[in-house]
Parts: structure tokens; sequence; C-alpha cells
């Protein structure tokens, strides 16, 4: 065994240098692994900041397509909506060209209407208006039994109002 002994005094005595000790090696080292660490770290959000950067810019590349799809879709669900209800009026079988035509066709003269008005659960169409004489209303409601779109036709009220005549005509629809 041999043993060492320093007779110089502690002033004059070498220290040895820092790193030579085990605990001081052990800090450098910790620090080291952590700045390298931190560096990965810097690394990986950098690039993630410009993965991020990438999908932002592919995301305005598609934002106008995706805002034409948008407006496609509303001009489609009108579309829809204005074909259901065309349908609808196809299913209720009344072409109200058809009807006014037939009527301003069949009309005398000295008659004039001033109120249609349908109820659609009796399949039921009044016509109020008004005449200078009784006979061109009778006239008026032959005309409109001759076309054959009506069931029935009625008379149902007969008015004066001063100079003329007001009625109430009820018509009864074919298809009903």
């Amino acid at each position: 065994m041999k043993t060492e002994i320093n007779l110089l005094p502690p002033e004059f005595i070498p220290k040895t240098p820092w790193v030579k000790s085990g605990r001081n090696m052990l800090i450098i080292v910790l620090i080291g692994i952590v700045l390298l660490l931190y560096l990965i770290f810097c690394g990986h959000m950098w690039l993630t900041s410009r993965k991020v950067n990438r999908v932002k810019d592919e995301i305005a590349l598609y934002l106008p397509q995706a805002q034409k799809v948008q407006d496609t879709k509303a001009k489609i669900k009108g579309l829809q909506q204005k074909k259901n209800e065309l349908q609808q009026i196809l299913k209720e079988g009344r072409s109200w060209h058809v009807i006014l035509t037939t009527i301003n066709q069949n009309i005398p003269e000295g008659v004039w209407l001033t109120t249609l008005r349908e109820d659609k659960s009796k399949g039921l169409l009044t016509l109020i208006g008004g005449s200078t004489s009784l006979e061109e209303v009778g006239d008026f409601i032959n005309n409109l039994q001759t076309t054959g779109d009506w069931q029935t036709v009625t008379l149902k009220k007969v008015g004066h109002n001063g100079k003329n005549l007001t009625f109430s005509i009820e018509a009864v629809f074919e298809n009903n």
C-alpha cells in the first residue's frame, strides 16, 4: 500500500481541476443533455411551424372552392324547394291560368268581378261581382255551366247597391 503525504502548506498545494471531480463532471453532462434536448425541442418546433404554415397555405388555396361548394349547395337547396312547390301546385291540379282565362272568355260585357275565393277543402270557387242587369248575371252563370269545368254553378246571393246589382256565385270544381 502506498500512501502519499504532501508536506507543502495548504496555500501551495495545487488544487485538482474541477473537471476532474466526479460531481462536477456529472453536472456538465446533465447540462449538456438539457441543452441537447432544448435544441431538439427547438428544431421540432421549427419543423412543426413550417408544417402549420404549409397547411395554412393549402387551406387558403381550397377556401374559395369550398365557398363555391357552399354557394352551390345553397342554390341546390333553393331549387329543390322551388321544385317541391311546383310539384305541390301540380298535385293540386288547379291551373289558375286556364280557370281565369275560361272565366274571362265567358263573362258578359255588363258583368264584372270584384272577388274570387277558393275553399280548397270543399273544392269551391266563390265569384263576387256586380252587373248592370240580372239577365247578364244569368247569362254568366249559363256560360260557366256550359264550359264543363264545374260540377255545379249556383247563384247564392243577389243584391242592389243603388244603380247596379251585386251577386255571389258558387262554382264547385269538376275534379273535386
